[in-house]
């Protein structure tokens, strides 16, 4: 398949997905990264994916990272907001917060 081009399937998934913005609060460091995907959970974990691959964290913390995200995933509807979820994690330099914020398409 040539790039560019996509069958009626992959446009009727990417039509049906929002964008998800990620953003992480990190010793001292700021991390954003924008994804499609059909729900906040799955952002949360292509994300997580992603940022593994980065290289932006050690080995050590990133273990941690992916455990407590998948042990206790539970991303919070902010008070009075619609489409912006909260999470942390606590690594070895600190506590991390991590926002996940939907984006109509």
């Amino acid at each position: 398949m040539k790039l560019g081009k996509h069958t009626a399937e992959t446009q009727k998934v990417i039509c049906n997905q929002n964008l998800f913005t990620i953003i992480i609060d990190y010793d001292g460091n700021t991390f954003v990264e924008q994804l499609l995907c059909d729900n906040q959970e799955h952002a949360l974990n292509k994300w997580l994916s992603i940022f593994s691959e980065s290289k932006l964290v050690d080995l050590i913390e990133l273990n941690e990272l992916e455990s407590q995200l998948k042990e206790d995933n539970d991303l919070i509807l902010l008070n009075g907001m619609k489409n912006i979820w909260c999470t942390s994690v606590l690594l070895k330099k600190g506590l991390g917060l991590i926002h996940v914020i939907q984006t109509e398409r």
